[in-house]
């Protein structure tokens, strides 16, 4: 009798005991996030490339993306052959993104990757960095149709709502890149008009280094370049050019064209430049690029 009383005592005295410990809330938890940027060089160089070549280099790319696990990421220069190989290769992601040159699968493509496990697509799409940004078209002195996709991300275990921005700016117009910031602000402010209180990450292959001043509109618009924000930082070469030329193999930031830019809740912990060996001369003729990160608590 007095064992069963004992036994009663002490079952109530830890159901206090748990009552009084803080509740787990699954949407105030603190999470840390990484995303990655790369240009993938488009398989249709592939003779030119020689040893670069696409299939010489598709594996290792498949390889370093499982290496790096990022949450989501952008590429930049899909062709349609590339998509079908990486969605095969990458079925534990569902992606967002259309070939520039018709709005559905013809010509490069910024897509965007994401863990379908951990993410559900709120909404997604892409626009043309043009006068008209809404139909497949070619801006200013652009030699390409460029394009600007985005998706809003709900991490599944926190509720917490992320919008990521890939795109890539011509490597040519310098108008064209220029005014394609200024409408990248726009677009940014017309899906995201309290960006200062929600995380909103913008990346890609910018064809011009960090010092440009055609990015302070980004930097007015409360868009902080990533790489001068991290607590650790990369400043090596995101572009090697498969050092053709033998000047790009020293990796000491000159050829820096690869960013992230986020608001102003985005906590940055690390910006990396991946140069590891993946058992190929070179994984692109850019080294993908890294950021990991964290959302201030409001």
């Amino acid at each position: 009798m007095k064992r069963a009383l004992l036994t009663s005592i002490l079952f109530f005295a830890i159901l206090l005991v748990s009552a009084q410990q803080p509740q787990r809330n699954p949407e105030s938890e603190s999470r840390t996030y990484k995303v990655m940027s790369f240009n993938i060089r488009m398989s249709g160089f592939s003779q030119s490339d020689g040893i670069n070549a696409w299939s010489n280099r598709k594996e290792a790319v498949i390889n370093m993306i499982h290496d790096v696990d990022a949450d989501f990421f952008g590429v930049q220069e899909m062709l349609p052959d590339q998509k079908q190989y990486l969605r095969k290769h990458l079925k534990e992601y569902g992606m967002v993104g259309v070939g520039r040159d018709d709005g559905k699968n013809e010509g490069e493509c910024m897509a965007i990757f994401y863990k379908k496990k951990d993410f559900k697509l709120i909404k997604g799409r892409t626009f043309w960095l043009s006068e008209t940004p809404e139909a497949v078209s070619k801006g200013w002195d652009a030699a390409c149709k460029r394009t600007l996709t985005y998706t809003c991300l709900q991490d599944k275990r926190n509720n917490q709502n992320i919008y990521y921005f890939n795109t890539h700016l011509d490597h040519m117009g310098k108008i064209a890149r220029r005014e394609s910031v200024k409408l990248i602000c726009r677009i940014i402010d017309s899906i995201c008009p309290q960006k200062e209180l929600v995380p909103v990450i913008l990346s890609g292959d910018m064809n011009s280094t960090i010092e440009d001043d055609i990015f302070r509109p980004f930097e007015k618009n409360g868009m902080a370049a990533s790489r001068n924000k991290a607590k650790k930082s990369s400043s090596l070469d995101t572009y090697n050019a498969y050092d053709k030329d033998g000047t790009f193999v020293t990796n000491k930031g000159a050829h820096v064209i690869d960013h992230f830019f986020n608001s102003a809740c985005v906590e940055v912990a690390e910006f990396q430049t991946n140069v590891k060996d993946y058992g190929v001369p070179y994984i692109s003729d850019h080294y993908p690029i890294i950021l990991t990160f964290s959302i201030k608590k409001k």
